[in-house]
Order: C-alpha cells, then sequence, then structure tokens
C-alpha cells in the first residue's frame, strides 16, 4: 500500500497517482450509487484529488485512511475546512494516524465536542458538577 505525503503529492509520478485513482473511482461508485455514481469521471477525479490534498494537509497519508476521510465526507458532508477543534483532533500529536482519522469520525458522527479545560481548572469539581 503507497503512501501520500507533501512533497510526494506534489512529485507523485503519475502512473502511481492514476492507479489510486482508478482503485478509488469503482469503490467511490459502488459504494455511493446516489451521489457517486451520477458523477462523471471528471468530477470524481476532482473530489479525490480534493480529499486527496485535505487529508495530506492533515498530515493523513495511508490509502485506507484516504478513504475513510472520502466515505465520512461522502456521507456526512463535514466541513472543509475543518472547524479548529476538528482539525486539532486529524493533527494531534501523539496518536497513529488510524486514531487521528477513527478520532475525528465520531466526532463529525456524534457531534460531540471537546470539553475545553485550561491548567487552572479543577477538573474533579467539574467532573462532580455533571
Amino acid at each position: 500500500m503507497f503512501r501520500l505525503s507533501d512533497s510526494q503529492l506534489s512529485g507523485l509520478s503519475a502512473a502511481s497517482y492514476e492507479r489510486f485513482v482508478q482503485k478509488t473511482l469503482p469503490f467511490l461508485r459502488q459504494s455511493f450509487p446516489d451521489t457517486a455514481g451520477r458523477e462523471d469521471d471528471a468530477a470524481l477525479r476532482g473530489y479525490i484529488d480534493r480529499i486527496s490534498q485535505f487529508a495530506v494537509r492533515h498530515r493523513v497519508f495511508r490509502e485506507i485512511n484516504v478513504q475513510k476521510l472520502m466515505v465520512l465526507q461522502l456521507r456526512t458532508g463535514f466541513a472543509i475546512p475543518l472547524p479548529r477543534w476538528q482539525a486539532h483532533l486529524l493533527r494531534r500529536a501523539g496518536f497513529s494516524e488510524e486514531e487521528r482519522v477513527m478520532r475525528l469520525t465520531r466526532a463529525v458522527l456524534t457531534g460531540e465536542q471537546p470539553e475545553l479545560v485550561s491548567m487552572g481548572d479543577d477538573l474533579p469539581a467539574m467532573r462532580a458538577a455533571r
């Protein structure tokens, strides 16, 4: 499985990227016949390009994770660019790419926003107040 990075996306050989697109086109058509199935190749290629670039900007490089973001975006229509707190979930250091994609997916599907706390907050008191 190949990975896309910032430098690779711009310098990626046309053949490698074309293989990714050729695998993704039928996947999108089969998975989303009511939307992607009605689009022509040019429109779907444009979508694949936009989501691929979005993924790379958020440090998501593995093909399967880029496709997960495509599925999530097609199912939910999440905003691009992401709200700041969702972008943080997708870029957060210390978590694997898979974990970051899963955390964004959970946030988008549930609509739950993280609780913002500061160093001076009394967490036990905040939890007790719930």
